[in-house]
């Protein structure tokens, strides 16, 4: 008897669907690229509940007739290829007739279209593979796909789809990466009835840039345009005010297809060695223009990674490119006047309807300059991170302080470097017992950066930022979760749609980070509380920041870690903030108290020591 049998047509569409759609974003991704196939040049996109709903792609391309209507649902129907010599020069954005196939296998799909010179429409419905009986319909030039209830036949892949939210990010997301590549066609993105962000058609990429990540990003990218024999890169790459700490704002087409390539990211980040900090990654959108028969894009069910046949030289070309684009001057050496050279972007609302990037305040208080910058005592204390003990040391008075410490100011005036002096003499009894009672003497501050006190025999250099930062981390750690603060006036964040979609599905564990943030219109988030003494000068970029590329997993135990890094980070002193004594004594302190904390949380080193034979050594003291 035999045991191998061919699988029902019923099961095996079940399975081929299941490598092309995996989630409402895989549907969406299809449908569009046969829209832009047609020649389409404006697409409108449909979404309700994350897609599963409904889903609904409108173009005015060439359209099809009724037989084509009909046969564009049968698996491996295509009009894009002929032959097999035809799979060694693809140049369209689909090729192996299977979506269509493969979404009405797991749902509801109509298809409404007409040709140009056709006097009606035909109207073409499959449910989960059945197909019905075509209709004739009056429609406009074109096709609009219609697709409802996606896995209603198979509840096990429906399950593990994610939430609405997330789904639309997905979506969103899915949109921007077609979007980015084809700036010549007008895009229209609607959720749940809301309009996301739209694109004009122009051409113009930065254009494209301003609807979908705002003015901050379309105002700060160099050009990119670069030829290399058969290989050529355009597109734009941001300046350092858009990089970001992962590398989702990088966006890669071959042939104005959207690929996924480790590659072309690496020669990207190579570009930019010596130019960029490390845990950073430039934003940037580029096409490579490759001859077709020097790749392969048929090695991927969704066709999201290609394989190169030289890829030495497509490395070399994208670095050469960046490379080119970022050596170009930052600033006009011409000196155009600032209010003389509005950007491209004048005519455009700072807050568009479809997004913005920038951060809006409702009231900007004035700042005013001094020459000193000490910092209050209570900076030192964002979450409750001092003892009681320590509280009692910070507001100690300065008479106090200057008695029990000895420092060394490196700059002031004549008279208040021979009145400190005096101080000091007239102090020095009862100073030496306090330093001899704690163990240690802080002699000053170097580079309004670290910390020089004297132990012993040793010479000890505390990174000021590190040592805080490291301090506010572990009383995270202990509480669990930074203090709230209330802002006295809301901070309102013009955020992209695929942001603005994570971010609102995450409000609970963002609320656990002490972060309050509600909707305030379309793609634009209200923040009204932060942790304590979270500073507010770059928030939009300290909470994306916060959230992390795992925006998607708060609730994981690692990634909660990562978020109290940052969170510890922004809050903590910097380096160049100068500090009185009192602030300089408390971090001293806590420093002193620890047995088994070296680093800051992210890994740099809180102390450097120098012994006191090392310093004559290296003055021939001794030898």
């Amino acid at each position: 008897m035999s045991i191998i049998k061919v699988l029902p047509l019923e099961v095996s569409e079940k399975i081929a669907a299941g490598e092309v759609v995996s989630r409402p974003g895989s549907v969406i991704k299809e449908l569009v690229e046969n829209a832009i196939d047609a020649g389409a040049k404006r697409i409108v996109i449909e979404t309700k509940n994350g897609g599963v709903s409904q889903i609904c792609v409108i173009d005015d391309g060439v359209g099809m007739s009724a037989d084509d209507a009909s046969l564009a649902f049968l698996r491996h129907a295509t009009s894009k290829i002929s032959t097999a010599d035809d799979l060694d020069a693809i140049s369209t954005m689909g090729f192996r007739g299977e979506a269509l196939c493969a979404i009405s296998a797991v749902s509801k799909t109509s298809i409404t279209t007409r040709q140009q010179g056709s006097d009606i429409g035909v109207c073409v419905t499959v449910h989960g593979g059945n197909p019905l009986p075509a209709q004739e319909c009056g429609c406009p030039i074109g096709t609009k796909v219609e697709v409802t209830d996606l896995f209603y036949n198979t509840p096990a892949r429906r399950k593990f789809l994610k939430s609405t939210a997330t789904e639309n990010g997905n979506n969103l997301n899915c949109i921007q990466q077609i979007v980015l590549g084809h700036a010549d066609i007008a895009f229209k993105v609607v959720v749940d009835g809301r309009v996301k962000f739209s694109t004009n058609g122009s051409g113009d990429l930065t254009q494209v840039i301003y609807s979908i990540y705002g003015k901050d990003y379309a105002e700060n990218c160099l050009n990119v345009d670069y030829s290399s024999g058969r290989i050529s890169v355009d597109g734009v790459v941001g300046k350092i005010e858009t990089f970001r700490s992962n590398k989702n704002f990088q966006t890669f087409f071959i042939n104005g297809r959207y690929i996924r390539s480790a590659l072309v990211s690496d020669a990207v980040q190579e570009a930019h060695k010596d130019r960029i900090m490390v845990g950073k990654y430039p934003f940037c959108v580029l096409n490579l223009t490759i001859p077709y028969d020097e790749i392969d894009i048929n090695v991927h069910p969704e066709k999201l990674e290609v394989k190169f046949s030289d890829e030495g030289r497509i490395y070399d070309s994208v670095l050469a490119a960046v490379k080119s684009a970022i050596a170009k001057p930052m600033i006009d050496k011409a000196g155009v006047d600032e209010a003389e050279s509005e950007s491209e972007f004048e005519g455009f609302d700072d807050k568009p309807q479809f997004n913005g990037n920038a951060i809006e305040t409702l009231h900007k208080p004035t700042v005013t300059t001094i020459n000193v910058k000490p910092i209050d005592a209570t900076k030192l204390n964002p979450v409750a991170v001092f003892s009681q003990t320590d509280m009692s040391e910070l507001i100690t008075s300065e008479a106090t302080m200057t008695s029990n410490v000895q420092v060394v100011h490196t700059v002031g005036s004549a008279d208040e470097t021979n009145n400190h002096l005096d101080s000091n003499k007239a102090d020095e009894a009862s100073g030496e017992v306090a330093d001899n009672a704690r163990g240690y003497r802080i002699i000053g501050q170097a580079f309004d950066t670290y910390i020089i006190i004297e132990v012993g025999e040793k010479i000890y250099f505390i990174d000021q930022h590190a040592a805080h930062e490291r301090k506010i981390y572990e009383e995270l750690l202990k509480n669990g979760a930074p203090a709230k603060q209330q802002l006295l006036i809301s901070q309102r964040i013009n955020v992209s749609p695929v942001e603005f979609e994570k971010i609102m599905s995450l409000r609970d564990e963002l609320d656990k980070l002490s972060f309050e943030v509600d909707e305030f219109g379309d793609n634009c988030i209200i923040v009204r509380t932060v942790p304590q003494d979270f500073p507010l000068e770059h928030l939009k970029e300290d909470i994306l920041s916060v959230i992390g590329d795992g925006i998607t997993r708060l609730e994981n135990v690692d990634s909660m870690r990562n978020r109290m890094h940052t969170i510890a980070c922004k809050a903590a002193i910097k380096a160049n903030d100068a500090l009185q004594m009192s602030e300089l004594d408390a971090i001293v302190a806590w420093i002193m108290n620890q047995n088994d904390v070296e680093t800051c949380p992210h890994g740099r080193p809180l102390v450097k020591a120098f012994t006191k034979y090392e310093l004559e050594k290296m003055f021939k003291r001794v030898v």
